[in-house]
């Protein structure tokens, strides 16, 4: 990214949104496990998935930010050579995404220890 002021608000926002959904889990997940209350354990079942999901779309979202700035400012600018990472990133976003999906979807799997 060549702007730094734009570099320096994604940086600094994406910190505070991540801090602010650990600091939720934190005081969602700590009641839950020490059986407070039944209404704690629903909040924290309902609150993990939630939480999974906005990482898949931040995790989405950075990855697709930085697959159209390389073809953008780099492979429409005549760097074809960019074009293999070009490729490799997209397989690995594609991955990524299916990891993040992976763990959401054991989120409904049947837990023994419960």
């Amino acid at each position: 990214m060549v702007d730094r002021r734009k570099a320096k608000m994604l940086k600094w926002g994406l910190f505070g949104g991540i801090l602010l959904i650990n600091i939720s889990v934190y005081c969602i997940f700590t009641p839950a496990h020490m059986d407070v209350s039944p209404t704690f354990v629903r909040l924290n079942k309902i609150w993990e998935r939630v939480e999974k999901c906005i990482f898949l779309i931040v995790d989405l979202g950075l990855n697709v930010y930085f697959l159209h700035l390389v073809r953008s400012r780099l492979i429409a600018n005549g760097f074809t050579k960019y074009n293999a990472l070009f490729r490799f990133n997209v397989c690995m976003v594609v991955v990524s995404v299916l990891m993040d999906s992976l763990l959401i979807g054991m989120l409904s799997l049947p837990n023994q220890y419960e």
